[in-house]
């Protein structure tokens, strides 16, 4: 113990601490796992040893998001070494947000607003739902807001902004955030989604609105998810769409008017009709079965032109039914090979082990000798082709 006390008198410590930043000066991380290790001991006297610390992060690294926060943030550490009341304890807290108003003066950036917000959240969490002191919440929202008049807000920023809105009662203004979120972030899926779920449960919370009202914030919701479908990319995020599909066949607005909306977006949207051809199979399928799915696809197809992807999807359709409708399925490769069957050996490679996995071997060798007399590059093809008969 003795030999603790001594090397934590901090004679020691403040020597391979300043000997150290001499060898490294540039690594603010460094300093800051030193002082959390000073945390560590809580039994002892490391006061001067921090202050030495903290010194050197708030001088060396005046715009390191990370070193401005741990400086923010010690008032409260010194408030919980001690035994501190609970009026101590809110007057360190608000001695934090000095500290964090004042770093926000001179850096103004996204990673600084989100540590402050981030570490407003602690704070709240620290108590029941419903129990937090007014200031804190108050003080989140006011960041938040600040965040965003500063265009220095980030998704998660906004996204905890809108859950302390809803948390303290306040849907529409919640709303209003959302509608800023997707805005300024207009990439961003999960705000995107975010937005739609408000707008959805808004309806349902307001039972009395006008036919009118209600149908317009019907469309609202659609056109929101629509939106927010257009940013999702399908590789990355097929859960959240599914959600939001979900979602979107829950609102109950006349078809037509969905439909409408589908159309719409894949006329006027240049950059994403092929994903919204897609979505609109897909709405379809999942709201009204495989039959509404067919006469949506059909019109799809009429859309031209009409991309290899696009017939590809309405194939997987068709061949994920229990029981696949074998005359559609193949007039969809026959006129996916009409318009492609030049160019694309997969198409073919695909019809060939379609009808293989329906037993139908004699189809399998009339499609073999057709690819190798259409395909510009047969020899591809071939290639593919005895891939396939090793694997399978």
């Amino acid at each position: 113990m003795e030999a603790k006390d001594a090397f934590f008198a901090c004679a020691i410590p403040k020597v391979v601490f300043e000997n150290a930043t001499k060898n490294i000066p540039n690594n603010s991380e460094f300093r800051i796992k030193f002082l959390n290790i000073c945390f560590l001991f809580s039994d002892l006297d490391t006061e001067s040893l921090k202050d030495l610390i903290y010194d050197s992060l708030l001088n060396n690294f005046p715009t390191d998001a990370d070193s401005r926060y741990m400086w923010a943030v010690r008032p409260l550490d010194q408030a919980r070494s001690k035994s501190s009341s609970v009026a101590d304890m809110e007057n360190a807290l608000r001695e934090c947000f000095k500290r964090f108003d004042e770093t926000l003066t001179s850096l103004p950036s996204e990673q600084m607003f989100d540590r402050y917000i981030q570490f407003l959240s602690n704070q709240i969490g620290r108590y029941d739902p419903g129990t937090a002191p007014s200031f804190l919440e108050e003080q989140h929202e006011q960041i938040c807001e600040r965040a965003h008049n500063a265009t220095a807000a980030s998704a998660f920023a906004y996204t905890d902004w809108i859950n302390s809105l809803l948390r303290t009662g306040k849907p529409d203004a919640a709303i209003k955030v959302s509608e800023w979120a997707v805005t300024n972030l207009p990439n961003n899926g999960q705000l995107w989604s975010l937005r739609a779920e408000l707008l959805a449960k808004d309806i349902v919370s307001k039972p009395l609105l006008s036919i009118t009202d209600v149908e317009k914030s019907r469309r609202e919701v659609a056109k929101t998810i629509l939106a927010a479908l257009r940013h999702v990319p399908r590789s990355e995020s097929s859960q959240l769409r599914f959600t939001l599909l979900g979602l979107l066949n829950q609102i109950p607005a006349e078809d037509d008017r969905i439909e409408s909306l589908f159309k719409d977006s894949i006329q006027n949207d240049v950059t994403a009709k092929e994903s919204f051809k897609v979505l609109f199979i897909d709405w379809a399928l999942i709201k009204h079965g495989i039959s509404k799915a067919r006469v949506v696809y059909q019109t799809v197809l009429q859309m031209l032109p009409v991309s290899v992807d696009i017939f590809a999807h309405c194939i997987a359709v068709e061949r994920s039914q229990t029981v696949i409708n074998m005359d559609l399925t193949r007039s969809l490769f026959e006129r996916a090979l009409m318009a492609h069957g030049a160019a694309n050996t997969s198409l073919w490679l695909e019809y060939i082990q379609f009808e293989k996995d329906q037993k139908q071997f004699d189809r399998c060798q009339s499609i073999y000798f057709r690819a190798t007399k259409q395909l510009k590059d047969a020899a591809e093809f071939m290639k593919g082709y005895d891939l396939q008969q090793e694997l399978a």
